[in-house]
């Protein structure tokens, strides 16, 4: 395998009928209705949607003809893919991932790590640059985030690739402990999340990142935690990426 570092020079921080009536007229048929393909994009929210499912990423295993998501990832420019700590921890450097429509063809892409922050549960990887799919790019929102905000969450909810759910911010947590993240400001969201959906991110209503997935509590219905966009962001202004080639 080529090593990426020497194929690439980017810079991370250069881094969403009416009707009538009248008189008698002639008879003119109405034309047949089209059909939609499956494809076609109706409206704002379904366009925010596809474009969120578009910057998502599906690090899978591969357990004979079977590729299964197990992590998802958030593109944040385009070769970086950012997802959750423990999606990598302990893991060999390179990691396979497909994006929508790799599923088809069963076409596996590989990634390679470049940092990690166990405390902050977060991770960075790279995409070889020389099979880059796709995709669209995730801005980190700049606004602040409140409590009974709307949110888009993307992941792969027990492993069913690219699924969709909705939910509201419950709360902001300055000082949470969890599995993975100690002492750390989250974003609390009452959605259905679950195993699958660790390192997908959620996403205001202009589908801005403001937290990646971390971990979900049992104690109660719909409690999910997002490592906090402020976090995010102080792990991508690390001195070691500025160094990077």
């Amino acid at each position: 395998m080529k090593t990426f570092r020497n194929l690439l020079q980017f810079s991370l921080l250069s881094f969403v009928v009416g009707c009538c009536a009248g008189g008698a007229v002639p008879f003119k048929p109405e034309p047949a209705p089209q059909e939609l393909s499956k494809n076609v994009v109706v409206n704002d929210r379904q366009k925010t949607v596809e474009h969120l499912l578009r910057s998502t990423v599906a690090f899978v295993d591969v357990t004979g003809p079977f590729i299964i998501p197990n992590c998802a990832g958030v593109w944040i420019s385009k070769t970086l893919i950012l997802t959750a700590n423990h999606c990598v921890d302990e893991k060999p450097p390179n990691f396979q991932y497909i994006v929508q429509g790799d599923l088809v063809d069963k076409k596996l892409r590989e990634a390679l790590l470049l940092a990690t922050d166990k405390k902050a549960d977060l991770a960075l990887l790279i995409s070889n640059p020389e099979d880059l799919p796709e995709h669209t790019v995730a801005k980190l929102s700049e606004d602040p985030i409140m409590v009974g905000d709307p949110m888009h969450i993307i992941g792969h909810t027990a492993g069913y690739p690219w699924t969709y759910s909705s939910g509201f911010v419950s709360a902001v947590r300055d000082d949470m402990f969890g599995p993975s993240a100690f002492d750390i400001k989250v974003v609390q969201i009452s959605a259905p999340v679950w195993m699958g959906n660790s390192g997908g991110g959620a996403f205001d209503s202009n589908g801005q990142l403001i937290g990646i997935c971390s971990w979900v509590s049992k104690n109660g219905p719909q409690l999910t935690f997002f490592i906090h966009r402020d976090v995010v962001k102080s792990f991508l202004r690390q001195e070691s990426f500025k160094k990077m080639p």
